[in-house]
């Protein structure tokens, strides 16, 4: 194996086609896509040039990050953003060019750390169903926030705003019917496809249409684009209807390669420099906050004329062993 960057592992694979292991060692055996044995290892591997056939694996070879990650706003874009905790969401939209005129958040921990890291930013420790967001009505570009998955009271009827009322996403819907945004981002964990039998979107879904906006809701892989976790989001991207048939939106592109722990401990493609602690102080500062708080940025980098969506960065990686959000991807 000459050059180890071509080669995917067969967990990799299965992520990029979007199959399960064992369909790959079925194919395998059968002779449909035949792995080559790893000269070190001798775990099954699958070449670059094996996976060009497929789509979601062109997707992948072939991308446009380069070109999306120079994508510059047309002018300052604000935001208004909800449940922002210490500001992994936010710092990537600041990174897209957005000015956040107003975070919200119930932790006071998190609260101080968005403080600390951001003296600038407008926190609001508190909580969200006290506050009213009419004074932000249309004045916002957009508004964001991952609220908690809550079952909604239902009876095989589609669920309006009101019904919603007592859980946090009814909070998240009311900030967006007072304030009005051009555009809504909320972004959840994979898990909501199916909470309480797909009911719980459901009911997302004609909320959203309810209070005028079109959507969009991909699931996206952390590990596509240049995070070394394999993290799973939904993401919801309303568009207010009165601007949809104007704006053009695409998803990122991937990176062009998948980043292993090797990438998230050693210098190189994530990091220019190594330390030994996490609060080193020859990092810049920039680097240094990304590898604690995270980005998920470069979304709707620009609106009007086009709405160009860019989402990198998102927590770089979890070390807390109780943590389920997502798993480290291995040494490679």
């Amino acid at each position: 194996m000459e050059d180890r960057a071509e080669y995917f592992s067969i967990s990799q694979v299965a992520d990029i086609l979007g199959i399960s292991k064992e369909t790959l060692r079925r194919w395998d055996d059968n002779g449909t896509l035949v792995a080559e044995r790893d000269d070190r290892s001798n775990y099954r591997v699958y070449h670059k040039s094996q996976l060009e056939i497929f789509d979601q694996a062109q997707q992948l070879f072939s991308n446009s990050w380069e070109a999306e990650l120079a994508t510059k706003p047309a002018r300052p874009f604000r935001l208004v953003e909800l449940f922002a905790g210490a500001g992994g969401l936010a710092i990537g939209m600041e990174r897209a060019g957005f000015e956040s005129v107003m975070l919200n958040e119930i932790d006071k921990h998190a609260c101080n750390t968005l403080r600390k890291n951001r003296p600038s930013w407008n926190v609001v420790h508190g909580d969200i169903s006290k506050l009213d967001f009419s004074t932000y009505r249309d004045k916002i570009d957009v508004l964001s926030g991952g609220f908690p998955c809550q079952s909604f009271s239902y009876a095989g009827k589609s669920l309006g705003f009101e019904d919603t009322r007592g859980t946090l996403f009814f909070e998240f819907a009311r900030a967006v019917k007072e304030s009005n945004p051009r555009v809504l981002l909320a972004e959840n964990v994979r898990g909501l496809l199916n909470h309480d039998g797909g009911a719980t979107l459901h009911a997302i879904r004609d909320v959203i249409k309810e209070l005028g906006y079109t959507l969009v809701e991909p699931v996206l892989k952390a590990m596509f684009y240049r995070v070394p976790q394999k993290r799973e989001r939904l993401f919801l991207v309303g568009i207010r209807n009165d601007l949809a048939n104007a704006a053009t939106f695409n998803w990122p592109s991937p990176f062009r390669r998948i980043m292993t722990m090797a990438d998230a401990l050693k210098a190189g493609e994530l990091f220019s420099l190594q330390c030994a602690e996490v609060n080193c102080p020859d990092i810049p500062a920039e680097q240094s906050q990304s590898a604690v708080a995270g980005s998920t940025g470069r979304i709707l980098a620009r609106f009007a004329r086009q709405v160009a969506a860019r989402i990198y960065d998102e927590e770089l990686f979890s070390w807390r062993r109780e943590d389920r959000h997502g798993a480290a991807l291995g040494m490679g």
